[in-house]
């Protein structure tokens, strides 16, 4: 399925993605970022532009010690 989404997405011209992201859930009124963009620039962007799904993930906590996903959610960042 990801790489049937990956070459569809190759075909899309410039769209408008609206990404509201915030660590504080407390605050829903964040406004959207609006970004204009292209499906293969969107793809190039992205870890799975490739249509490979990625092995593994690291989660670190704020000080960036490795943890295990469910330590410390409020807290935890994914990287690839």
């Amino acid at each position: 399925m990801l790489a049937r989404t990956v070459k569809a997405m190759r075909t899309v011209g410039r769209f408008t993605s609206h990404e509201q992201v915030a660590s504080d859930t407390a605050r829903t009124t964040i406004a959207p970022t609006q970004l204009d963009i292209t499906g293969k620039r969107f793809l190039a962007s992205e870890p799975y532009g490739k249509g490979l799904a990625p092995l593994h993930s690291r989660y670190t906590d704020a000080e960036g010690t490795p943890c295990s996903p469910s330590d410390t959610p409020a807290s935890v960042s994914l990287s690839n």
